[in-house]
């Protein structure tokens, strides 16, 4: 605390040489811990420089290394404000100690009973003391058990020193004494609610209360003790430590491999239990409406974070809204973030060398067991006090904040380019309850209850495929989750996927022009997919990123095999029956589909499977919006191989044809004018499908000219006024851009001309003097 105190009272125009001298000097007595307190000397990073990520401490454990190099070089060392040998403390006084230990987290316990407002100064200053105290002992013991402890390969019978006999013994004791304080320490989401209040204290604070210095000594504990019972593993490898005095509810000995376990699942169970009352928020019952007026004052209110004990009674839950999901963080404050950064790195590490499960092992357990409460089983589990109402959006919330989570590194800094380890398998049964859950449209069971709608539950099918397509950006390559979705989507094509609170902005909208569907396609195709996806874009339009994502991984890391895969699941869903059941949503949902498979694979093969499918829609079964619909996407398609510099010619003989054919009728009907009306919005679409095919196109010369076929003779004696001038000003631009580009390779073949004749007169005048000079 002196130290600090010192450190704090040093003004800023300090010369920085001498403040470097002073804080090489505090380095041998650094003490890490938890702390999300703002401090200068952060420079804007994640982490507080003493934390155990920033300060290195927990990578030298995993390296095998000293965790603490440059301290406790002396003879002695100063605990609890007692002297002791620095070598022999632990072995001769283990059990004193740690008494001493709880006697302070006691004396901390006793400061949060004050409520002067007077003396706030004076209890930060004491709480601080206490917990340098605290985490000075803990630092001691990992230090001592990397420095001292040694496996004694003789009996204890056969050793003679008592010294010695205390040394064996002392592994056993500090299973127990570890044991106990677990014991003692209880549940995080167990602690009072004036304690957990301390979460809510702003890091921007100069003085804290006691109650946050005991929240965050409680955060020291826990993750203190895994990092104690890991050392203790790796100084006795293939030995199992045996707590003697202790035994579980099944009647088996303790052991440091059954405590680190049983300590593990206690504290993710906890952390999720923070999650989750995040996620589900409280608010007493209040109408839809005054929920929808007091939103603002809903979300102040619900950022006080209380344990599920603490919920007051009358009390309805509140979820975070699906648009916020991914903007809305699953920890209380920034050293809950660390502790769950520590445990994915402890986790696998060890899970690398077959001593526990991997991270995302220990997590699935924890979240099935969830369900199997949600789903009202009988079974009970330790993880029952979880309060959630809706474990499967839950479920997908944690997981892609957790993923996320795996970018930073041992150091604390965040690296994208870092490989992550997937979660792929628990995440493919999350999509199988997404979708197994989602109400089919036209089923008769929306009938009997009208909170059942389609609608509503698209909106909780947005947030789960915006998770999903978040995990497909950062995770490898899963074609089974392509698969699932299809599975269900191929079954609802027709559906609008609208939300109905979202008013006119939810309704499914029809593209208007060939250019707004190519547009939208490469937005799909993108890499980068912003926060604003929920409300910019349907469910289908999310699997659709989704697609898109994963199979340019696929293609990338694995050539065309993974899309020969998905390509005939998806081909096999449409055949004639089903082409002639899509509706004019539908339709469009298909050629949104098939031009994203184009631009990430073969388009020329799925162009052609296009084509073929198309053609059972006999045009005269099909009603104008749609032909006009079906226009449009062969024009995307058509932007799509002008993009890519090839020929059109097959898809521009199609359209033109069926261009050609209706001219014929425009023109044959033009004294029936509801029937020309109708037949003008279908030509002015290919009139803007060619307009903007020829904007688009730099050379014309990927057989655009097929586009301009001799349904134009026919179209023109059959128009009239507006018809007419509109028809008059296309052919005008259509030649503009043909005059232009003819001037421009005009220009170009002049240029390459004077170049020749440059290059030709340079080489002549060159071999005008040796040919002299041969003359000569």
């Amino acid at each position: 605390m002196d130290d600090d105190f010192i450190a704090s009272s040093v003004p800023s125009s300090f010369p920085e040489s001498l403040e470097m001298a002073m804080e090489l000097e505090r380095q041998s007595s650094r003490l890490f811990s938890f702390s999300c307190a703002s401090d200068l000397r952060n420079g804007g990073k994640i982490f507080s420089p003493d934390s155990y990520l920033a300060s290195g401490s927990f990578k030298r454990i995993l390296l095998g290394l000293d965790p603490f190099p440059t301290d406790y070089e002396e003879d002695t060392v100063e605990l609890f404000g007692f002297q002791w040998v620095t070598e022999t403390a632990l072995v001769e006084s283990c059990t004193l100690l740690f008494g001493l230990f709880r006697q302070q987290i006691y004396k901390l316990e006793n400061l949060i009973q004050s409520n002067d407002f007077g003396q706030a100064e004076h209890l930060h200053w004491e709480a601080h003391n206490v917990r340098q105290l605290c985490t000075e002992f803990l630092q001691y013991v990992k230090m001592f058990i990397f420095r001292y402890l040694e496996p004694h390969g003789m009996a204890e019978d056969e050793l003679v020193h008592p010294y010695e006999k205390q040394e064996t013994q002392l592994p056993s004791l500090l299973v127990q004494e570890l044991h106990s304080l677990t014991l003692h320490a209880g549940h995080l989401h167990q602690l009072p609610s004036c304690v957990l209040g301390g979460f809510t204290i702003l890091p921007q604070a100069k003085l804290f209360p006691p109650s946050w210095h005991l929240l965050h000594l409680h955060l020291d504990i826990h993750w203190s003790v895994l990092e104690i019972l890991h050392l203790l593993g790796e100084k006795m490898p293939r030995q199992t430590v045996y707590a003697h005095r202790f035994t579980n509810l099944t009647g088996e000995n303790l052991t440091n491999v059954s405590l680190f376990e049983e300590h593990c699942g206690n504290l993710l169970y906890d952390l999720i239990s923070f999650s989750a009352n995040r996620y589900t928020k409280f608010k007493p019952l209040q109408t839809s409406v005054q929920l929808e007026q007091n939103w603002t004052a809903v979300q102040e209110e619900a950022t006080n974070f209380c344990s599920p004990d603490h919920f007051p009674k009358g009390c309805t839950y509140i979820q975070v809204r699906p648009p916020e999901a991914l903007t809305s963080p699953h920890y209380p404050c920034v050293c809950v973030k660390e502790l769950w950064v520590l445990l994915i790195h402890l986790l696998d590490h060890r899970n690398k060398g077959s001593l526990t499960e991997s991270f995302w092992s220990w997590l699935n357990k924890i979240l099935k067991s969830v369900f199997e409460k949600s789903n009202g089983t009988k079974e009970r589990t330790s993880f029952e006090s979880i309060l959630c109402d809706d474990p499967l959006s839950f479920s997908w919330w944690i997981i892609t904040h957790l993923a996320l989570l795996y970018h930073v590194d041992r150091n604390g800094h965040v690296d994208k380019e870092k490989p992550i380890e997937s979660n792929w398998p628990y995440v493919e049964e999350l999509l199988k309850r997404s979708t197994n859950s989602q109400l089919d449209p036209s089923s008769p069971h929306n009938e009997l209850d009208p909170n059942l709608s389609f609608g509503i539950l698209e909106e909780q099918l947005r947030m789960h495929l915006q998770c999903c397509l978040t995990l497909s950006c950062i995770w490898d390559v899963n074609l089974s989750a392509i698969t699932i979705l299809w599975e269900f989507y191929s079954k609802n094509l027709n559906s609008p996927f609208t939300i109905p609170w979202f008013g006119l902005k939810g309704f499914a909208n029809i593209t208007k022009t060939p250019l707004s569907m190519y547009e939208l396609i490469k937005r799909y195709c993108g890499d980068i997919h912003t926060p604003d996806v929920y409300t910019s874009s349907n469910s289908y339009q999310i699997f659709l990123c989704t697609v898109a994502q994963i199979m340019k991984k696929a293609v990338k890391t694995s050539g065309i095999h993974p899309w020969k895969q998905i390509k005939g699941r998806i081909y096999s869903k449409f055949h004639q029956k089903r082409m002639r059941e899509l509706t004019e949503v539908g339709l469009q949902n298909f050629f949104c589909l098939f031009l994203v498979l184009a631009a990430i694979a073969e388009m020329e093969d799925v162009a052609s499977r296009m084509m073929e499918l198309v053609r059972c829609l006999s045009p005269s079964y099909t009603s104008i919006p749609l032909r006009a619909l079906i226009w449009r996407g062969y024009f995307a398609f058509i932007l799509t191989y002008v993009e890519r510099k090839m020929d059109i010619s097959v898809l521009a003989e199609e359209v033109s044809n069926a261009f050609h054919q209706k001219a014929k009728e425009f023109l044959v009907e033009r004294n029936d004018l509801l029937q020309k009306q109708n037949l003008w919005m279908l030509l002015s679409t290919y009139l803007d499908g060619v307009q903007e095919v020829f904007d688009i196109s730099c050379g014309l010369n990927l057989s655009e000219e097929k586009l301009l076929s001799e349904g134009f003779s026919m179209l023109l004696p059959g128009c009239r006024g507006t018809e007419l001038s509109t028809v008059l000003n296309f052919l005008q631009d259509v030649l503009f851009k043909l005059r232009l580009l003819k001037h421009a390779l005009h220009l170009v073949e002049e240029c390459y001309a004077s170049m020749s004749d440059i290059m030709l007169n340079s080489s002549n005048s060159a071999k005008l003097p040796s040919l002299s000079s041969v003359l000569k």
